[in-house]
């Protein structure tokens, strides 16, 4: 990805995201890693990105994702320390 793209990408909306995909057809849910933070405030960005990954390919699409299965999966990829 170039530089032009990134700075391009980075400037599309959430609206923006809603209507391309609309426009085709898609409907979609869409998280970001500040909902993993809120289940999980001590994960960092990059972690709360690895347990978004891990849900998109591991969710039950008659489920859905919900906060409980992020919290789930967040656990099971970074256990929380004891204490915490």
């Amino acid at each position: 990805m170039t530089n032009t793209t990134k700075c391009a990408l980075e400037e599309i909306t959430l609206e923006q995201i809603r209507e391309i995909l609309a426009a085709r057809g898609w409907g979609a849910s869409l998280w970001h890693t500040d909902d993993v933070q809120m289940v999980r405030p001590d994960l960092t960005a990059e972690q709360s990105m690895q347990v978004l990954e891990r849900c998109m390919s591991k969710h039950d699409a008659e489920i859905g994702m919900n906060w409980l299965f992020i919290e789930t999966i967040a656990d099971d990829l970074f256990p929380e320390k004891e204490g915490q």
